[in-house]
């Protein structure tokens, strides 16, 4: 008598069962590829970021040059 209660919570339809699974993959699809583009969006700006960093140290070693020159002259 326990194992017939429990089958008739656990009943469900086919159909729904489907419709859940259709629901369930087009979320699943969703969430890949918004971690997709926050990943891409990230590595963006890590390349600007260090582009930017090479050019700022670069400009700094090229004044520090100058002022080096013209403190020797």
């Amino acid at each position: 008598m326990m194992f017939s209660a429990w089958m008739t919570v656990f009943a469900f339809q086919q159909s729904d069962l489907l419709r859940s699974l259709e629901i369930l993959w087009k979320g699943m699809l969703a969430i890949l590829i918004v971690i997709g583009i926050i990943m891409a969006v990230t590595a963006l700006m890590n390349f600007f970021s260090f582009r930017a960093e090479d050019r700022r140290a670069a400009q700094q070693k090229a004044e520090s040059e100058d002022r080096d020159g013209q403190n020797r002259s």
